[in-house]
């Protein structure tokens, strides 16, 4: 996302500069906004520098990425800024011989920074001005409306100043990408951050999507995702996709397609020119809260090798013990039977034997794609089918873990394919969203169908770098429907999880993943966000090969089924848990493994939950149970 029209007409002559050495920090008499850093510059403006200890920053995708150490410290130096009295009640309601008004603002594409405390610092002196606990103000300064955070520090006691300072403070260390550093005035504190777009609807780009960084550069068919407010029409919205197509900017798709009168808020639009998208962005402000390019999905998954089923996986006997040695059993004396578990991933192969009869009617999210593209008609709803396939394995081999009778956690559960990743192991954020919408309807439809809500947990092995449409999908699947939601961490090797989604939602039950030694899998992503940690390393599993044939594969993708398993366990013995409720029992049974986090303190310098997910105890049996 790129922030643009900062020159608002507004007061800012109370803040003034000092000669610093050979440099100067100068704002001009029209008022105008004042920026040190804002996005899309290739350097900070007016000479400043960055410094600290413990940090590394670069320039990246028109943001200032930082990443702060376990107690570092980063800093921006450059000219001396002062805040004076002096300048009449023009800008300043008080007396001249009190000090003015003004406020440090930076606005971040992330919450990154609220793992820190935030200051200015006169660097002679070593005087700094009370910090501000990120953290607190968290709450009010998360703008849902554009997916971004904005933290303030009041100037009038920092009458000189040329550092700007974030320190950790919580022993994690964090990670965050700026989008503007600036000064306002007191008459600019009241700008709503969707001003400071030039009263356009917000347009997000995801780190991973490749950027035009000029109006002439290509943009041709780009598909550009849409969350609608709550109040808009959608009659408004097919007007302006009708009359969008006459002009020849795009096409779009407004309507739901589901089973049900639906209030899924996300629709995709293939935009035919940075041109139509910015026309999109002037006429559409009351309809469309954001705008997101669509990108990238990936599967969290690492290895593959063959093997057969003649005992029981390690992962399973892992989880219905505290502590190692494994002896070799699974003792779950539950199975998951009467619950959904909906599944979004390659597919399945239902015929397999891990599966019988145990497999409903899932959606193909994939081929439709494909074909609307191919034909022009541009219609990107999952379509409902009895025969999902899986070209890929990975699908199947999740299905396993999850609900396999062999292999799986829940050997009763009902597994609900949900086809959005196709043979090559790669989607699309638009595709992801349309299968957590048939999902979303399909289980109203069940609602109606049955006169209650049947229990159900919904389970991604799939991800995709800071998307704010998947965060916020996410956000309405469990506000609405209030069911369990369980992600991979991500295969980032030791990378922070809070950085993808839509493990970054603290709606998501977030899984990394163990090897057998009850370490950390090197491959995991580790964090703050990480809520639990699962076997994940050299998982057999069921193959999409045969009907009999098994796999081995390494990854979070492998190890967050194994939380979905126990969630149907769960909810098998009481449909009527919440989402809160089965945290708070996982949390309570989980084992604490220590080195867990301090393995990846070691590693990445943040610090991981401790908690290895277990079988709850009263849904173990005294006996030996394998299938």
């Amino acid at each position: 996302m790129r922030m643009r029209a900062y020159a608002h007409s507004l007061l800012l002559c109370c803040i003034m500069s000092s000669i610093a050495a050979a440099r100067q920090l100068r704002v001009d008499d029209q008022g105008n906004r004042h920026f040190i850093y804002t996005s899309g510059d290739e350097v900070l403006q007016n000479g400043w520098e960055m410094s600290g200890e413990g940090f590394n920053a670069t320039i990246e995708q028109d943001s200032l990425y930082v990443h702060v150490q376990r107690g570092g410290e980063f800093r921006l130096l450059g000219d001396k800024v002062s805040v004076v009295d002096g300048c009449g009640t023009r800008c300043c309601p008080s007396l001249s011989d009190q000090p003015c008004q003004a406020t440090l603002e930076i606005i971040s594409l992330d919450c990154g920074f609220q793992r820190s405390l935030f200051f200015v610092e006169q660097d002679e002196t070593g005087i700094r001005s009370d910090p501000v606990k990120v953290r607190d103000t968290m709450a009010n300064m998360f703008d849902p409306m554009t997916g971004l955070c904005r933290i303030r520090l009041n100037l009038t006691d920092a009458f000189e100043w040329n550092q700007i300072i974030f320190k950790d403070v919580s022993g994690t260390g964090y990670s965050t990408r700026i989008q503007s550093i600036s000064i306002l005035s007191l008459e600019e504190q009241n700008i709503d951050l969707k001003e400071t777009v030039g009263g356009k609807v917000p347009l997000y780009w995801p780190s991973s999507a490749d950027k035009p960084l000029k109006s002439s550069e290509s943009f041709s068919n780009r598909l550009v995702i849409g969350q609608l407010f709550p109040s808009a029409s959608r009659q408004d919205l097919e007007s302006f996709c009708l009359e969008l197509e006459e002009q020849g900017g795009g096409r779009c798709k407004a309507n739901s397609g589901g089973f049900v009168d639906s209030s899924w808020p996300f629709v995709t639009i293939n935009v035919s020119s940075l041109a139509s998208l910015e026309a999109m962005r002037s006429s559409l402000v009351k309809t469309v809260k954001i705008f997101e390019v669509d990108t990238d999905v990936q599967l969290q998954e690492i290895d593959t090798e063959q093997s057969s089923c003649q005992f029981v996986p390690w992962n399973l006997d892992r989880i219905d013990q505290p502590r190692l040695p494994l002896n070799g059993q699974f003792r779950a004396n539950a199975t998951g039977s009467g619950v959904l578990i909906y599944i979004l991933d390659t597919g399945i192969r239902k015929t397999h034997k891990e599966f019988t009869g145990r497999t409903g009617d899932g959606a193909d999210c994939i081929k439709p794609a494909l074909d609307s593209l191919m034909s022009g008609s541009f219609d990107l709803s999952c379509v409902t089918s009895p025969n999902i396939t899986d070209e890929n394995g990975h699908g199947t081999h999740i299905s396993g873990i999850a609900a396999g009778g062999c292999y799986g956690v829940a050997k009763g559960a009902q597994i609900i394919p949900i086809k959005i990743i196709g043979s090559s192991g790669s989607g699309s954020v638009s595709t992801l969203l349309a299968g957590l919408e048939w999902a979303y309807d399909d289980l109203q439809r069940r609602t109606q169908e049955y006169g209650h809500q049947p229990p159900a947990v919904l389970s991604m092995s799939v991800g995709s770098k800071d998307s704010i449409a998947i965060d916020s999908a996410v956000e309405k699947m469990q506000l609405d429907l209030n069911i369990p939601i369980v992600a991979a961490s991500g295969n980032d090797f030791q990378a922070d999880a809070c950085f993808n989604s839509p493990s970054r939602t603290p709606e998501t039950l977030v899984i990394s993943a163990t090897n057998i030694g009850d370490l950390p899998a090197d491959f995991s992503n580790v964090g703050p966000c990480v809520d639990f940690w699962a076997p994940g390393d050299m998982i057999l599993s069921a193959s999409n090969q045969a009907d009999d044939s098994t796999a081995v594969f390494s990854g979070t993708s492998q190890a967050a089924p194994i939380a979905t398993g126990i969630i149907a366990l769960l909810l098998q013995q009481d449909p009527t848990l919440s989402p809160a409720d089965i945290r708070a029992i996982l949390k309570k049974e989980a084992v604490q493994l220590p080195e867990l986090s301090s393995a990846t303190n070691a590693s990445s310098g943040m610090t991981t939950t401790t908690d290895l997910i277990q079988v709850p105890t009263n849904l173990l049996s005294r006996n030996k149970i394998n299938k």
